[in-house]
Formats: C-alpha cells, sequence, structure tokens
C-alpha cells in the first residue's frame, strides 16, 4: 500500500532487443496525473544503474494517479504508461492485523514487511465487503452527505446506524441541536421538535448533514465475517488450493464464509432493514 504522504519510487528500465540494459539517448521525463485528473508536480528523474530510471515522488493526494514514462533510445521513442493508488492512511479497519494473524494460525509464518502490509491492505478490502454487503456502516466513519427538502417532512439518512450527527445545514444556515431531532425508529432526521415537527425548507440539495455513522464497537459477528474474508483472500493469493474453503455452495455462504445458522442470522440482522 501507497500511504497518503509516504513517497513512492516510480522506476523506468531500459533494454535494448536483445534485452540488455542501455540507457536513454537523454534524461527521461516522468509526468503524473492526480486523481482529480490535474497535472501533479513531477520530481527530477534519478540515474541508477544502466538504463535504470526512477523518481521519488512524494504523495498528496489519495486515489488513483496516472503516470507516464517518455524516453528516447537509439532515436525510438518508448512510452510507458501506469497507474498507482494512494490511501488513505487513517482509513479503518473492521479488525486488525494482529487479529487476521491470529485468526490465520500464522503469527509465526506472516512476518515480513511487504506480507504484513499485504495483509492490512486485506483487512480494508474485507471491511469494506462486509459493509457493502450489509448495505451498513459497520467501522466509525464521518460522513457528510447532502439532501433535497422539497418540503419534506423528515429525512431518511443513508450511512447507518448513526452514532451522532455533527452539523445540518440548511440553505446554507447551520441549524442548532434544537432546530432538528434524530428518530432511530428508521434513523430519520427530523426537522422541529419531537413535539413539534416542521417541514425541511424547499431546495434541492440544499440540505447538508454531517454524522458519525457506524458503531462504536462493530458487531462481533461482522468481524468474525470480515476474517473469514481475509482468510479467503489471503489463502487465495498464495495460490495454493483449499477444498474446505472452495465451491462450498450456497451463495450466501461464499459471501459470508462459514457461519453457523445461528451466526447468519445474527449477521443479517445488521442490515439497515433489520435495525431500523
Amino acid at each position: 500500500m501507497i500511504d497518503l504522504g509516504k513517497q513512492t519510487t516510480r522506476s523506468l528500465n531500459l533494454t535494448n532487443s536483445a534485452g540488455v540494459a542501455v540507457d536513454a539517448d537523454s534524461t527521461p521525463t516522468w509526468a503524473v496525473t492526480l486523481p482529480g485528473l490535474t497535472a501533479g508536480i513531477s520530481p527530477s528523474v534519478q540515474h541508477g544503474t544502466a538504463g535504470e530510471y526512477y523518481v521519488a515522488y512524494p504523495t498528496v493526494a489519495t486515489g488513483l494517479h496516472r503516470d507516464v514514462w517518455t524516453a528516447i533510445v537509439a532515436g525510438q521513442t518508448v512510452t510507458v504508461r501506469d497507474v498507482f493508488t494512494v490511501e488513505d492512511a487513517t482509513a479503518p479497519a473492521m479488525v486488525s492485523v494482529a487479529e487476521a494473524l491470529a485468526h490465520l494460525k500464522a503469527n509465526s509464518l506472516i512476518t515480513s514487511a511487504p506480507d504484513l502490509e499485504y495483509l492490512r491492505w486485506l483487512c480494508l478490502v474485507a471491511s469494506e465487503a462486509v459493509e457493502s454487503d450489509l448495505g451498513a456502516t459497520i467501522v466509525p466513519t464521518v460522513v457528510t452527505e447532502t439532501y433535497s427538502g422539497c418540503r419534506r417532512w423528515d429525512l431518511p439518512l443513508r450511512s447507518v446506524p448513526v452514532i451522532s450527527i455533527t452539523t445540518v445545514v440548511e440553505n446554507g444556515i447551520t441549524l442548532t441541536t434544537n432546530d432538528y431531532f434524530l428518530d432511530p425508529d428508521g434513523w430519520i432526521l427530523c426537522r422541529g421538535t419531537t413535539l413539534a415537527q416542521r417541514p425541511w425548507m424547499y431546495g434541492r440539495a440544499n440540505i447538508v448533514v454531517t454524522e458519525v455513522a457506524g458503531y462504536t464497537n462493530p458487531p462481533r459477528v461482522a468481524r468474525k465475517v470480515c476474517l473469514n474474508g481475509i482468510q479467503r483472500m489471503w489463502q487465495g493469493s498464495q495460490q495454493m488450493p483449499h477444498p474446505s474453503l472452495d465451491d462450498i455452495g450456497a451463495e450466501i455462504v461464499a459471501a459470508t464464509g462459514v457461519l453457523t445458522p445461528l451466526e447468519l442470522a445474527a449477521y443479517r440482522s445488521l442490515t439497515p432493514a433489520a435495525i431500523a
């Protein structure tokens, strides 16, 4: 993983038709396009051994980056394009690397820095997959969403469950906590008070809600499904057959890993419809 704020080395290795390393006719150029499709600042190109060029790029934005090397070798233009993704270093996972190691029974087996970093990435992937499967937010997350008033009396929030409401802005005006309340029965944001409701002001995309969504203590069954997913992904990456984990049948089991009926019922109880 490339964490935001860290340097990443982008390299180019040039060879001739015989596969022998050769230098370019002149110093190659490197350019990067940021996730917002604007040009990034390109550091100076460094020269290593024969045919080796590289840049040490300090990351400044999260998301998908596109980079391109351009070189001239024996009078011919060579263009090499690639992509890399910069991750939010503070993005939380549902389970820790230590928990994943314990689940895999691999504390003495997975020890190298690259493997541990890959396992950290799998923790994030599995957490995202569980939240997507449930359609609910599990890991506590600050969310800012825009809604339309249009004379509505209530606003069903999209990211649920809700831990707390941080701010509500209506037509550019920040409301006080006396101007709205949250009904946990359906996670509905209501205008007014519990005794005297009134409609939200008319408008399109005129209400901005910032909230903390998720669980302060993520449910254990969700974490178990997350660990099941990490196990499947890790073992799949080792390119070894695992009959006990392959072709296990029902789609729902394939999505969650092997769960008892009791565990599966508890897991499904975390969907927005069930917690409304």
